[in-house]
């Protein structure tokens, strides 16, 4: 059986506080399968996935602040955490290589 949980962001939520809290649902196995926004609310539909996350590996990353601010508010504008717009861009990068 599917299991789905609705997250929604109000307007006195700060969005670092929503992405922590849409962060440490998909560590716990969900994954945002939808996304909408009306004025100044946003709801995401999650599902929890069949198999545990792939192990992960942390480590810093040093930017300068015009480049984090950039990778931030590409971020905020595909409804991505930091992280997970950093991620995608060196996944995209990869297979893009990996390709050509």
């Amino acid at each position: 059986m599917t299991q789905y949980k609705l997250l929604i962001k109000g307007m006195f939520e700060k969005r670092k506080t929503f992405e922590e809290r849409l962060n440490s649902k998909s560590l716990e196995g969900w994954r945002a399968v939808s996304m909408s926004s009306e004025n100044s609310l946003v709801s995401v539909l999650m599902e929890k996935s069949r198999q545990p996350m792939a192990k992960k590996k942390a480590f810093a990353l040093r930017l300068d602040e015009e480049l984090m601010k950039a990778v931030e508010k590409w971020a905020a504008d595909e409804f991505r955490s930091t992280n997970g717009q950093l991620e995608w861009i060196i996944h995209e990068s990869l297979k893009k290589k990996q390709s050509g």
